[in-house]
């Protein structure tokens, strides 16, 4: 048999020339697989009912440093499907530690000739840690149809080259005059996802990007480009869902109660605005209520937790559905900035409709944290240490408690390949926000979602870097997951009680134990379906170390990977696929069958074998 399978592999280079060749060849892959189109559902597919336990490990994870010095703090990160990170940080508080290239500085206020001549956002290659500085711009056609803001000036001479002329421009720039001029474009504090073309679209932030809409292509030299004045109400502190058609929900921001519906691949469109009452139900004293929890469920409603309560809404109308339980302990939400995640949705082949959804939340601080740790002599409250989990599928749910194993607020929750969730960043007291918080929490959890209530999390190897108000994280192609960012002070204060933090980590959970490797299954990409449509089988082609593999051994994972900030992971989302074929060389599965279940775009994809994930492979769905 390992003779075959060598000679197998010795065959790929000939299959690959004789496929962009149209040689015919025998594809012992595809010999014995349905015929080509075939579409219709797949009653017998499986989903590991009876699977195996996965492999045991002692091993804690292991930290690294992947780079000293990225220039620019991650207040938020996103992984591009071209395997780039994005992160970018508020652009309106001084300099960062990098400088844009010669004559990219953008212009603060024209009349006094101030400019910014530094980087606020990079372009991170996660396999090399090169890093290209990334610089929000606006379009023309946007800077000459918009209406002047307060807030943001373009400049007279970029102005006279647009359609208002010179004594257009000039009414314009008077109307501005007499009050804070900012930059073109601050991200602070701002929303984001994927599109369903794979580009980062960005919402919200504070002064002149309140209101902004911001896209960026996957391409070596693309740009932000920005409609400063797209949605319809300042969304600061809001939260993105992508919907089934592809659209995005901006819900809330500080003072906004309602949320748009945007288009997924345009900054100019008719405004479309939605009430909320929840949202203002929701607010303390100090908010509580901002970077809302948001997720799409199977039945195409929205799943939102703001505070301690959740409601599930219809996003065409706003209609509320159902309520929710009170999550009891405190609140969970910004600036008391809890973690929750929607734990991974198992697909169920042979009943389509027989699924059951989860909502994790865990950490936060009591309502009066903020307050208390506002001003000098400053308390910090302890953190939450617990957890509620709820099902948000079944009408009489209610909440289940379970304690973490230490305290934790700020903290994010990332989905990990192999369907197990990270606890990481953040601290042990206080609330976000500058100077707020204290204690640092360096030691990651893993939770387990499939085990006993109690037997869930465990703790992991320790960092020795504060990542506290201001860091984010994100899960690579590799399972390593990637630490940046973390600036409790409103500029870049390398001498505080706790530095803005310009290094960059990789964490690699247990599973990346290097005594697991024979275990560990290798997608032949070339060979793979990397396009998948709804309901749809289809293939991967596997190389294994091991001679027998039996279906109950194996998953497949789809993973969106999110835009993550303050805490939250915005669009993250995981799917469980049926099988309806495992062998040593072939898995076949089935993709998800809406948009409901899995919003069009791009997905990291693992085969798991026993605990122990593949590489991730980038697939597109539609």
């Amino acid at each position: 048999m390992a003779v075959l399978f060598r000679a197998l592999l010795l065959l790929l280079p000939l299959l690959f020339v004789s496929a962009f060749a149209r040689i015919p060849f025998f594809d012992p892959f595809n010999s014995f697989l349905p015929n080509p189109g075939y579409n219709e559902p797949y009653p017998d597919a499986t989903t590991d009912a009876l699977e195996k336990p996965d492999v045991e490990t002692s091993f804690l994870g292991a930290w690294k440093i992947d780079s000293e010095n990225a220039g620019v703090s991650a207040m938020h990160i996103q992984l591009l499907p071209n395997n780039k990170a994005v992160w970018f940080d508020t652009t309106d508080l001084g300099p960062s530690a990098i400088k844009l290239p010669p004559g990219q500085c953008r212009v603060v206020d024209a009349e006094k000739n101030i400019v910014d001549c530094w980087a606020h956002g990079v372009e991170y290659d996660i396999e090399t840690a090169n890093i290209r500085t990334l610089k929000p711009v606006y379009t023309k056609e946007v800077a000459a149809r918009r209406p002047m803001l307060s807030a943001d000036i373009v400049g007279l001479r970029e102005l006279e080259t647009l359609k208002y002329g010179a004594a257009g421009a000039a009414v314009m720039l008077r109307c501005a005059r007499g009050v804070v001029v900012l930059i073109t474009s601050d991200t602070w504090c701002s929303a984001g996802g994927l599109s369903p073309d794979g580009d980062l679209i960005n919402a919200g932030g504070a002064n002149g990007g309140i209101r902004g809409l911001r896209m960026i292509a996957p391409c070596e030299d693309c740009e932000f480009k920005e409609n400063p004045a797209a949605l319809s109400a300042e969304r600061w502190y809001s939260t993105t869902q992508k919907l089934e058609d592809g659209r995005f929900v901006v819900v809330g921001g500080r003072w906004a109660n309602n949320y748009d519906i945007i288009p997924p691949n345009s900054l100019n469109f008719p405004i479309k605005q939605i009430g909320l009452p929840f949202l203002e139900d929701t607010t303390d004293a100090h908010e509580n209520n901002l970077y809302p929890f948001v997720y799409l469920i199977p039945d195409g409603n929205l799943f939102i937790f703001a505070n301690n309560r959740a409601i599930i809404i219809d996003p065409n109308t706003g209609k509320t559905v159902r309520e929710l339980p009170v999550l009891p302990g405190g609140a969970r939400n910004y600036p008391s900035s809890g973690m929750s995640a929607l734990l991974p949705i198992t697909l169920n082949s042979k009943n389509p409709n027989a699924i059951d959804v989860e909502v994790l939340v865990c950490g936060g601080n009591k309502p009066e944290a903020y307050q208390l740790s506002m001003n000098e002599p400053r308390k910090f409250l302890p953190a939450l240490q617990d957890c509620g989990r709820i099902s948000v599928t079944k009408k009489n749910a209610k909440w289940e408690i379970e304690e973490m194993p230490s305290r934790r607020v700020m903290g994010d929750l990332l989905i990990l390949p192999t369907g197990d969730l990270l606890m990481i960043n953040g601290a042990q007291a206080g609330t976000a926000a500058w100077f707020q918080a204290d204690i640092p929490n360096l030691t990651p959890v893993i939770y387990s979602p499939r085990k006993n209530r109690g037997e869930r999390m465990k703790e992991l190897e320790p960092t020795t870097i504060p990542r506290m108000y201001h860091s984010s994280s994100a899960v690579l192609p590799d399972g390593q997951v990637l630490v940046a960012g973390s600036n409790t002070n409103p500029n870049y204060d390398f001498n505080a009680k706790f530095p803005t933090e310009l290094r960059v980590e990789k964490f690699a959970p247990p599973y990346l134990d290097p005594e697991l490797n024979s275990y560990r299954p290798e997608i032949v990409e070339d060979y793979s379906d990397s396009q998948l449509n709804y309901g749809q089988q289809f293939k991967l082609h596997i190389v294994f170390n091991w001679d027998q593999v039996e279906d109950s051994d194996i998953k497949v994972m789809m993973l969106s990977p999110p835009f993550t900030t303050h805490g939250f992971s915005q669009n993250q989302r995981m799917l469980v696929l049926g099988k309806t074929m495992v062998t040593r060389m072939l898995v076949m599965a089935v993709a998800p069958s809406s948009g409901t279940l899995a919003p069009p775009g791009y997905y990291l994809l693992f085969v798991v074998h026993r605990g122990v994930p593949s590489r991730g492979m980038w697939v597109k769905i539609q």
